[in-house]
């Protein structure tokens, strides 16, 4: 089996399917030109400095998230609403957000030539103490909407 290592460095869907892309979705009534963009912005409760980050894709999204320090509390913030790192509503929140991304025709016809690749991201981090989104949490976003997809296929092949 193929396997798509994602990384924004390389070529091709393996760049194509990261999260520092230029896919720009809508949640809540907000644009964001990236999901990079969106997830360094739950990083701070300040609504100024999250409309400048939701501008962003790229690394320039991910330089902005990454000298924001949301360590010491494990807190990100929707909006200006807290939100604990390790709970079920940040899990909702990103999967919301996943959800909102796939609406983007490119990023979703990205996502569907991806398959039947095996999809890796050697590069993330693997300890949610120290990332705001884990290889495995970013992989299974992925994967999720990627079977969604298959899942409307076939369906659509037999009328159901």
């Amino acid at each position: 089996m193929t396997i798509l290592n994602i990384k924004y460095r390389n070529e091709g869907l393996e760049r194509l399917l990261s999260n520092l892309n230029a896919y720009s979705f809508d949640m809540d009534g907000y644009n964001f030109n990236s999901y990079e963009g969106f997830v360094q912005s739950l990083k701070t409760p300040v609504m100024s400095l999250k409309q400048v980050i939701w501008k962003q894709h790229g690394y320039e999204a991910w330089k902005s998230g990454e000298k924001l320090d949301w360590y010491t509390k494990q807190e990100l913030y929707w909006i200006e609403k807290p939100i604990d790192r390790h709970s079920e509503e940040y899990l909702d929140l990103i999967t919301r957000a996943y959800d909102c991304l796939y609406k983007n025709d490119e990023f979703r016809e990205n996502l569907i030539a991806s398959y039947p690749c095996k999809l890796e991201h050697s590069i993330g981090g693997t300890d949610p103490h120290k990332t705001i989104m884990t290889r495995k949490e970013f992989l299974y976003q992925l994967n999720r909407l990627r079977d969604k997809s298959q899942e409307r296929k076939f369906h659509s092949l037999f009328n159901f």
